[in-house]
This record gives structure tokens, C-alpha cells and sequence, in this order.
């Protein structure tokens, strides 16, 4: 079994709970560790304070917290990653960080797919040292080695001070454990391990052989590093004649594939710039993942910086396309909320340790001024409570030096992250080439060399930011061009048909009021005829045709109001139904709408011809609505009339019939009371 996944199955199973006591492993403890896969931080194991160990998932795993957790003096973590191939031996690469370096590790470089982050835990002595357990029913193999340089000589590199296993053999020493006491304390675990494992499988998983590593610390707890290999006895192994393939969880390991452990000597990723400011090497280059999606993808495709500028300047792809780690995301959230940002104050500057007291004054200042109240500007009043919380807390020079060195590091950081700007700059070249200013951007734009960089991305992505480059930069300005003649013809040809209709409406209008106004008024005449019908004459008055043609026209005063049947399509609001104008009223929107019209068409020179020819030819199409139904309902009223003409005789003559029939009845029974 690998070193990931062999490291992996065994804390999953130390994890798990015991049904009878509903317990963690008893006596074991984990170092605070993280397992990378996909190169995302998937899982981390930890030992609480109470003894049991912890374990949480990728959505509870924040950086933050781990780089929190694991910061202390000197050497902070240890990254294992395995160079293991199919049927090939399997190696164990080791590189150790100290601070600095493990927040680039963190935030900047790029990781690899499996790899197991650990926090360094101090030995009892000066000297770095690690135990490996060769564990099996029969036997229990216990082997030690101590590195010979002491770990607190900064004169040699990290690297030759803390190295055991994984390193040269002329940098350790090895032997046996003389303690019968440390010796019989690391076998007992090994038996609570398989015991434990065996107890929560219900039986089903029983441990024959496994390799462990150990390290005590300076309270003498014994801590658990990793696994390197874990051979499970097979449950159906009373049937020997069909061989069964090797499990890829439960693989045995021979003797002669056990695990090769090395170590590497500053194998930092670190982004580095040349003299022309260009890097030498990208972050998130992982082989088959997409720089800009993070998927997998067996083919990957280069994409240049120039074509990712030009398609962000064209609005083809925003940021949000891009996925982003978590540091980034963050000062985009930040940026975006537009909160407010810590300030680095002119009073507040890291100073020598000697020159602390003589500059903030801390023993001396509070005791001539403990019983005054504090004035001053605001800056002044954060500097006085400052140095009262310091005298209160009776902090060292060191102490005192090394939280103004935290507070100006945070102050810097969170400057640097103000002068990201996510809406002018790409957020894959923010991803790939790190933490860039909107300045330096704006530099680098202009620089062939660096227009030419390089990032690996998938085919979906690629297809996206190359799009505005399927055409060369002359066909593209042909094409653009192109586009706005025709919107301009298209808007051009659309303008002419609105005013010829508007002018064929504007004669139709003029022509039929102008008839209407030239004809006589009719004046109806009812007359009663013989039978009892009504006769209709209608006769036309002269008299008032000539007045009227005489009579010069009135001043009219254009009151044209928009109609709500129109507009109601484009805004939800609710029109209250109005009652249908008159005829009179129909006729002045009429000629209101021509005086408008030709108003209109006499001023098509100006630039506000196309408004107001659409907006004329608007009101005539409601207003011919209008018309339409309001002789419709005249033409009703008009039938409705006319029936009830025609209706009238009809009931003058039922009731004449009833009146005779009434009249022959009674002199009917005159006549019979007569004769009687």
C-alpha cells in the first residue's frame, strides 16, 4: 500500500469510533495533519486535548486555521509526497519548512495531487530524532535514528538539522532503544491499533504486518507520523486455488518493494522574476488539471496572456469564469463589500529591541499620567491605550518588538491586498502569476515578452478566451465596421417607411376631414303616415353649409394625450377604463394629430425626426382604433334604433286588435243579457 492511501486507511480507522466503549483509538496520538488529493486540502487529523482524535472534511478545513495551528519557532511542517509508479518501488520525498517558506507553501505554490502536510513535532533533546516500528504477531522491530547536528545551529541549513530517515546516512546516527520502558509502551500501541481496527470492522480486518513511525516529545508523549506499510490478513484464504488480484486499498507489500524514503534540500517553488519582469515559472501548472477551471482533463491546450487581455477587454469572459483559490476569492469578497481596511499608522514602525523602551516609554509614562484623562487626536489616543495595555500585561522588550512586527506584517499585507483590483485585471492572470497591482498590470500589459506567457487550460476553456481570435485584427475592425453600416442602413431604411407612412396617413386624414367639412349638415324629419309608420327624411341645410364654409376656422389648441391602451403593454400599471370620447372629441384628436404630423414632417432636417415621426405615427394608429370602434357603436345605435321603429306598429296594432277583441266581448254579453 502507498504512503497516502496507507497513511489515509490507517487514520480513517484509528478515527472510528469503538462500539463498545465508543471511543477513538486508546493511548494513540496523532500529529496534526492534512492530506492533500487534487492538490486541495481533503482532510486533517488532529488529537484533541481530551485525547480523542479529530477528523475533519474538505468543507471544514480552512487555511487559515491550519497555518494558525501549526506556526511555532524555527521548524513549523514536514511535506511527505510519493513518487510511487505501478510495480515500481515506491519513494518518499520529505521537505521541511520553517516560516516563511510554509506560507508560500500555503498561499503561493502550487501543490501536488496526493501529499500529506504534517506540523513538526519538537524531540525531547536538541537533536531531531524518529522511531520506526517493524510490527507482525511474532515479532515487534524497533529502530531509532538522531541526527548528529544540533537543531538550533542556523549556521547550517534546515535540512541537514532535522533529517533522519530520509536522509544521507553520514547526517544521523541509528540504534536500539535501551528503555524497556519506551519500548514496551510502543509495542502496546501497535497491539491497540490492531485490536482497535479489528474491533470496529467487526472482525472482518486483521492486521499481520505494518511499519510505523513514531517520534517522542518533550513531555514524552509518543506521537504517531505516518505509515509506510499495512499488510491485512485475507478472510477467505482457506481457498487457495483461485488466486485473487491484490485489493487497491488493501495491497500487500513485498520485502522487496518496501518504501524508499528520501529527503530534498530547498525544493521551493518560489515564483522568481527575471531582469524583464518575467517569471520563470507559473503557479497552478499541474499536469492534466486546468489552470483556469481546476478539472481534470487529459488534454490541455496553451493558452498566451495576450489572448486572455484581449478577451477580457472585450467583455467575452469576466471574472467569474475563472475559479479562484481560497486566498484570492477572499480579497475579492473584501474588495467587492468594499469594507473597511486597516490603516498603518505613522506612529507604529518596527524598531530596534534596544531603543523599544526609550521610544514608547512604558514604564515611565503611566505613572505620571495613570490618574489624568487621555486627550489628543485619535491616532494619539490608540497610541496611549496601546502602550497601557503593554504596561498592564508587563510585556517584554522581545515581546513588545515582536507584536509591532506582527501588527506592520498584517498592516503591509492588508495594503497589498487593496491594490488588487478584480474589475481591470483578469482573474486568471491574477491566479497564475500571483498577487499583481492594478500599476504593475498596466506595465506588464505593454510588454511583449510577458503578452506571450503561457498556461495550461482545457479545451472548454480555451474554446472561451480564444474566441475574439479566430479572426486577424484587420478582419475583426472589417467586421465591426461592417456591422455598424448596417444598423445604420437598417435604421436608415426603417426611418423612410415610418415617414411615408406617416405622410400616406396624414393625406388620407386631410382628405376625409375635408370632405367631411364640405358636406351639408342633415337634419332628420319623422313623419307619421297612414297605418301608423313612421317615415325618415333627411334633407340637407344649405344655409348652415354656406355659413359654415364662410366662417373662418377657430384657433385650435393641440392637447394630444397619450393613450393608456398603448403604453399599458410596457408598464404594469393598472388603467382604469375610460369612458369612449364623443365624435367632436374623436374629430379634434383628428386634427390635432395632423397639425402635429406636419409639424413634424416640415422639421425631418433635425436630428429629432426619427422621434418624432415614431411617436405621431403611434397616436394615429390608436387614434384610427379609436375611430374604427367608435363608428361601430353609432352604427349600433343606429340599427338599435331602426328596430325599434319597425317594432313600434307592431304593438300599435296588438294593442288595436286587443281593444276591439275587448269591445266585440262586451257587446257580446249585452246582447245575451238582452235576449234573457
Amino acid at each position: 500500500m502507498k504512503l497516502g492511501t496507507c497513511t489515509e486507511w490507517l487514520f480513517f480507522h484509528l478515527w472510528k469510533k469503538n462500539p463498545n466503549s465508543g471511543h477513538s483509538c486508546n493511548g494513540v496520538f496523532l500529529a496534526d495533519t492534512v492530506i492533500y488529493r487534487w492538490a486541495q486540502p481533503y482532510f486533517r487529523y488532529f488529537t484533541a486535548q481530551n485525547g480523542q482524535i479529530i477528523r475533519k472534511t474538505k468543507e471544514r478545513v480552512f487555511i487559515e486555521q491550519v497555518e494558525q495551528s501549526f506556526l511555532q519557532d524555527n521548524t513549523v511542517a514536514v511535506l511527505l509526497t510519493s513518487q510511487a509508479q505501478s510495480k515500481q518501488q515506491e519513494i518518499i520525498n520529505f521537505e521541511y519548512f520553517d516560516k516563511e517558506n510554509f506560507g508560500k507553501f500555503l498561499y503561493q505554490r502550487e501543490k501536488e495531487l496526493n501529499s500529506i502536510l504534517q506540523k513538526f513535532i519538537y524531540p525531547k533533546g536538541d537533536h531531531n530524532s524518529m522511531i520506526k516500528v517493524t510490527w507482525s504477531p511474532q515479532f515487534c522491530l524497533i529502530n531509532r535514528k538522531t541526527n548528529i547536528n544540533d537543531m538550533n545551529d542556523f549556521k547550517k541549513p534546515l535540512y541537514e538539522r532535522v533529517s533522519t530517515f530520509d536522509g544521507p546516512e553520514y547526517l544521523s546516527v541509528s540504534d536500539s532503544i535501551s528503555s524497556p520502558l519506551l519500548s514496551s509502551d510502543l509495542e502496546q500501541l501497535c497491539v491497540n491499533i490492531v485490536k482497535h481496527v479489528q474491533e470496529i470492522s467487526g472482525g472482518n480486518i486483521q492486521i499481520i504486518r505494518m511499519v510505523l513511525y513514531f517520534k517522542v516529545d518533550q513531555e514524552n508523549r509518543i506521537w504517531l507520523m505516518f505509515c509506510t506499510g499495512i499488510k491485512v490478513k485475507d478472510k477467505f484464504s482457506t481457498h487457495p486455488d483461485k488466486h485473487r488480484a491484490d485489493s487497491p486499498l488493501f495491497k500487500i507489500i513485498r520485502r522487496d518493494l518496501e518504501p524508499i524514503i528520501t529527503g530534498t534540500e530547498n525544493v521551493q517553488k518560489v515564483v522568481k522574476y527575471n531582469s524583464e519582469g518575467q517569471i520563470e515559472e507559473l503557479l497552478y501548472q499541474i499536469e492534466n488539471v486546468c489552470s483556469n477551471c481546476d478539472l481534470f482533463s487529459s488534454e490541455l491546450y496553451q493558452l498566451q496572456f495576450e489572448q486572455i487581455i484581449e478577451s477580457f477587454e472585450r467583455s467575452l469572459v469576466s471574472n467569474e469564469f475563472t475559479r479562484l483559490p481560497e486566498d484570492l476569492q477572499k480579497i475579492k469578497i473584501k474588495n467587492d463589500k468594499k469594507s473597511e481596511l486597516l490603516k498603518l499608522n505613522q506612529n507604529i514602525k518596527t524598531r530596534s529591541k534596544q531603543f523599544i523602551h526609550k521610544d514608547y516609554k512604558l514604564s515611565n509614562y503611566f505613572e505620571s499620567q495613570s490618574n489624568q484623562q487621555i486627550s489628543g487626536t485619535q491616532s494619539q489616543q490608540v497610541i496611549l491605550v496601546e502602550k497601557y495595555k503593554l504596561v498592564n500585561n508587563q510585556k517584554t522588550s522581545d515581546q513588545v518588538h515582536a507584536e509591532i512586527q506582527e501588527l506592520c506584517r498584517q498592516l503591509d499585507e492588508e495594503q497589498e491586498d487593496c491594490k488588487l483590483n478584480f474589475k481591470t485585471v483578469p482573474a486568471l492572470i491574477l491566479k497564475v502569476w500571483g498577487k499583481l497591482s492594478e500599476d504593475k498590470y498596466k506595465q506588464l500589459k505593454f510588454n511583449p515578452s510577458w503578452r506571450q506567457l503561457n498556461t495550461q487550460v482545457c479545451l472548454d476553456c480555451y474554446l472561451k478566451y480564444t474566441e475574439c481570435c479566430n479572426l486577424t485584427q484587420f478582419e475583426r475592425k472589417v467586421k465591426t465596421a461592417a456591422q455598424n453600416l448596417k444598423k445604420k442602413v437598417e435604421d436608415k431604411q426603417v426611418n423612410n417607411m415610418l415617414l411615408s407612412n406617416t405622410l400616406l396617413e396624414i393625406n388620407k386624414s386631410s382628405f376625409t376631414q375635408n370632405f367631411h367639412s364640405s358636406l351639408p349638415p342633415v337634419i332628420e324629419q319623422r313623419t307619421n303616415t297612414a297605418g301608423g309608420k313612421v317615415s325618415l327624411a333627411k334633407t340637407a341645410n344649405t344655409q348652415q353649409r354656406s355659413t359654415a364654409l364662410n366662417t373662418p376656422p377657430q384657433p385650435y389648441q393641440n392637447t394630444l394625450e397619450a393613450m393608456p391602451q398603448f403604453f399599458n403593454k410596457f408598464m404594469k400599471k393598472e388603467v382604469k377604463p375610460k369612458k369612449a370620447p364623443s365624435t367632436q372629441k374623436i374629430y379634434q384628436n383628428r386634427q390635432g394629430l395632423q397639425m402635429s404630423l406636419n409639424q413634424s414632417s416640415q422639421s425631418r432636417s433635425s436630428h429629432s425626426t426619427q422621434d418624432q415621426s415614431k411617436v405621431s405615427f403611434d397616436y394615429m394608429i390608436t387614434t384610427v382604433s379609436q375611430l374604427k370602434k367608435k363608428l361601430q357603436e353609432l352604427e349600433d345605435e343606429e340599427q338599435q334604433q331602426i328596430k325599434s321603429t319597425n317594432q313600434k306598429p307592431q304593438i300599435l296594432q296588438e294593442q288595436s286588435e286587443q281593444t276591439s277583441l275587448l269591445q266585440n266581448s262586451k257587446l257580446f254579453q249585452i246582447k245575451s243579457q238582452s235576449h234573457k
